[in-house]
């Protein structure tokens, strides 16, 4: 299970700190990163003390990772693949580190389809998340009234992504 230590001030101005669970996390997360469209997550990456490079990978069909080195976690993400691309990917590798934490002891490398050694249900579960980090259903309610290209633009992801996620709501 999940536990993220957040270091916050109290009134005297002392720092204290505390254990979440990943329930109190996302909880924390939708308060005070999704209270507009688009969502961006490189402000959830610094609060949970993550950090985001973009590189050029050898083989283009990887999409990113994230490691465990030198005592914090790296997401990587590669920089000749799309905006929107690159957005799910740091949302999905993301996941992976709210969800898996404890399997991060090594790099964990999705390709294009968003696979890596993890099983396909941990795959579809990062997947998932990655979605309710983008574009929670609450924010995409707001806009009710806009097309699906619209709505895509809006919260920067893919058509393809914004129309599994409004269709298939779960």
């Amino acid at each position: 299970m999940l536990s993220i230590i957040y270091i916050a001030k109290n009134q005297l101005n002392q720092k204290i700190m505390y254990e979440m669970s990943l329930n109190e996390t996302l909880i924390l997360i939708e308060r005070k990163f999704q209270l507009k469209a688009p969502v961006f997550i490189r402000p959830m990456l610094d609060f949970l003390k993550i950090n985001l490079k973009y590189v050029k990978y050898d083989d283009n069909n990887i999409s990113g990772s994230i490691k465990y080195e030198n005592n914090k976690y790296i997401i990587k993400i590669n920089e000749n693949h799309h905006y929107t691309r690159q957005r799910f990917t740091a949302a999905h590798e993301l996941s992976h580190f709210l969800l898996h934490k404890n399997d991060i002891n090594y790099e964990i490398i999705d390709n294009l389809l968003y696979r890596s050694g993890l099983s396909a249900k941990k795959e579809i579960q990062a997947n998932k998340l990655a979605a309710d980090l983008l574009m929670p259903y609450d924010l995409i309610n707001k806009y009710s009234n806009k097309t699906l290209n619209e709505l895509a633009e809006k919260f920067k992801v893919s058509n393809i992504a914004m129309a599994i996620r409004i269709e298939c709501p779960t």
